[in-house]
C-alpha cells in the first residue's frame, strides 16, 4: 500500500511533468525544486542541486532530450519508474539500509544485479519471495539480463510495482507479443544491446511509447571505441534515455576507470541528447554515498548470491533456500 506521502508526492509529479510539454525549461527546472523540497538524505539532495546547476543553462542538450521524452515515453511510465527510483529507493529504502547497516554491521547494496537467463517458472515463488525480502531490506532497484523466457519474467515484475527494474535485452527478442506482455507494467525500463538490430528494436519501442535505454558491454579492446565522441553519436540516434556500459567480468581495471572517467566526463559536459550512465560503476558511487561502505552483489539463475567487486565470483549462498537478509549478513560482513 503506497503511503500518503508517497500519493501526495506522485500527484504533485505528475501534475509537473504533464507541464512539462508546454514549458520544457521552466517546468523542468520546477520539477526538480519540488524533489528537492521533498528529498531526504544528502546524497539525494546533491545529486539534485547539479541537475538544478545544469538546467540553468537552457542551450544543454538534455531539454532537447526532456522533450523528446515527454513526446515519445508513456508519462505513466516514466512516473511510475521515476517514483521508484527516487522516492521508494532513495527516500524510503535508504535509510532502512543504513539502519540495519549500523544495527546488524553487515553491508546492504542499495541495488542489486539478477542474471534471469535461463528463467525457471517452477522457481517463481522462489524469485518472488527474493524481491520481497529485498524491499524489506530497502533494495528496490534491480538490474536484470534476460534471454527468451521473458514473458514469465514480466509476469513476475509486474507483481512487484513498488520495486524498479531495468531489462537487459537482446534487439531480438523485442517484438509486438513483448510489447503487448509489457504494455501495462510501468516500473520497467528496456536496456536494449548496442547490436545489429537494436535500431529496430528501439524503433518499436519508440512507437509503443516505452520507457527504453541503450548498452553495451565492452571489453579491453573497446576502450578507444567507447571513448570516441562518435560512439555515442551513433547510438544517440536511437534516442535512449541512457546509454550504459557493462564491463566484461574479464575487462581490465584500468580499462574500467578509463571508461567511467569518460563517461563522467561526457555526462558533465553535457555532449549529448542521451545520459551516459557506467552500470557497474554509477550504481556503486550512489551505494557509498547512501551507506558507508561500497558494496554490489547479485543473484545467479541457481539462487547463488555472487559479489561484483570480486570479478562475478559466487559465494554458496543459495537465496532460493535461506532468506536474503542471512545470505549478505554472510556474505557482506563489515570489515
Amino acid at each position: 500500500m503506497k503511503s500518503l506521502k508517497r500519493i501526495l508526492a506522485e500527484s504533485i509529479a505528475k501534475k509537473a511533468i504533464n507541464e512539462i510539454k508546454d514549458s520544457p525549461e521552466r517546468k523542468s527546472r520546477n520539477l526538480v525544486d519540488l524533489a528537492l523540497n521533498l528529498a531526504e538524505g544528502q546524497y539525494f539532495r546533491d545529486f539534485l542541486l547539479k541537475v538544478q546547476k545544469i538546467l540553468q543553462d537552457e542551450n544543454t542538450p538534455y531539454y532537447r532530450m526532456v522533450i523528446d521524452a515527454m513526446n515519445h515515453i508513456n508519462t505513466d511510465r516514466i512516473l511510475t519508474f521515476g517514483m521508484n527510483i527516487g522516492y521508494n529507493s532513495v527516500t524510503v529504502g535508504s535509510p532502512k539500509i543504513r539502519a540495519i547497516e549500523q544495527e546488524e554491521n553487515f553491508d546492504i547494496p542499495w541495488s542489486m544485479y539478477l542474471d534471469a537467463k535461463k528463467f525457471n517458472p517452477s522457481l517463481f515463488k522462489s524469485y518472488s519471495k527474493l524481491f520481497s525480502e529485498a524491499v524489506e531490506l530497502g533494495i528496490y532497484s534491480w538490474h536484470i539480463s534476460a534471454d527468451e523466457n521473458l514473458f514469465n519474467l514480466l509476469k513476475l515484475l509486474k507483481e512487484h510495482e513498488d520495486c524498479a527494474f531495468v531489462l537487459f535485452v537482446d534487439p531480438d527478442l523485442i517484438n509486438d507479443e513483448l510489447i503487448r506482455k509489457a504494455e501495462n507494467i510501468n516500473n520497467l525500463m528496456f536496456a536494449v544491446k548496442y547490436k545489429e538490430g537494436a535500431e529496430d528494436a528501439c524503433r518499436l519501442l519508440r512507437s509503443n511509447m516505452m520507457l527504453y535505454s541503450v548498452y553495451y558491454s565492452y571489453t579491453d579492446n573497446d576502450e578507444d571505441i567507447i571513448t570516441s565522441d562518435e560512439f555515442i553519436l551513433s547510438i544517440e540516434n536511437l534516442r535512449p534515455l541512457f546509454t550504459i556500459f557493462t564491463p566484461n567480468a574479464n575487462c581490465n581495471i584500468k580499462t574500467v576507470d578509463k571508461i567511467y572517467s569518460y563517461v563522467k566526463e561526457t555526462r558533465l559536459n553535457q555532449k549529448f541528447i542521451t545520459i551516459p550512465w557506467d552500470a557497474l560503476n554509477d550504481t556503486r558511487y550512489i551505494d557509498g554515498k547512501i551507506s558507508e561502505n561500497i558494496c554490489s552483489a547479485g543473484v545467479n539463475a541457481e539462487g547463488l548470491l555472487f559479489r561484483l567487486k570480486d570479478n562475478y565470483s559466487c559465494t554458496d549462498l543459495k537465496v532460493f533456500e535461506i532468506p536474503l537478509h542471512e545470505a549478505l549478513k554472510k556474505a557482506l560482513p563489515k570489515s
